[in-house]
């Protein structure tokens, strides 16, 4: 479908294919931005070795209730984390600051209370989740004890999306970078 609407509308649009020069100065202002992604995604895929790390000290079935339990933190983050929204009103210069202010208090109203409700309710969260099948009681105990403790780092992972929009507005990309490797260096010493 995506094949068969490109060549109905390329032949109509003023599109020109045209092999970019190295020296270009265009193409040094998109590559600087897009080669700092690559290497702040870089680092994240590296920091993620240290989750991997602490995952193989885990019991037998550890793995799976760690995975369960940070699946449910993740998606709750996300949920809090408004995803892009924050990009369009960061893009403004004027009360950025102001804005972002703004923007990390509220997601800290909200991030505390869900944290405490998925750390107190996180026996009854799991039960109802996933409890059928082979997924006893004594799994529902173990991913309820790791989903209270992932549970703190629901106002982290909240405030997180907000300030790498922020970042890549402002065009301080590697800062994420950094970020990003302090969070993974912070996990393996743990």
């Amino acid at each position: 479908g995506y094949v068969a609407g490109v060549l109905t509308l390329l032949p109509h649009s003023s599109v020109k294919w045209v092999l970019p020069r190295p020296r270009d100065p265009d193409i040094g202002i998109l590559m600087r931005p897009m080669l700092q992604l690559t290497a702040t995604q870089g680092v994240a895929s590296a920091s993620s070795f240290a989750d991997r790390f602490i995952q193989s000290f885990l019991p037998a079935g550890g793995i799976a209730a760690n995975s369960y339990a940070g699946l449910l933190v993740a998606s709750t983050s996300t949920l809090l984390g408004f995803r892009d929204i924050f990009v369009v009103p960061f893009s403004e210069p004027h009360d950025r600051a102001l804005k972002l202010e703004r923007a990390l208090i509220g997601l800290v109203l909200l991030a505390i209370p869900a944290s405490v409700f998925m750390s107190l309710e996180a026996p009854a969260i799991v039960r109802t989740l996933f409890q059928r099948g082979r997924f006893d009681e004594l799994a529902t105990a173990q991913t309820s004890e790791l989903l209270r403790i992932q549970s703190l780092a629901l106002l982290t992972a909240a405030l997180v999306s907000p300030m790498f929009r922020m970042l890549q507005v402002i065009d301080r990309i590697q800062l994420g970078s950094i970020v990003l490797a302090i969070s993974g260096g912070c996990s393996f010493i743990l």
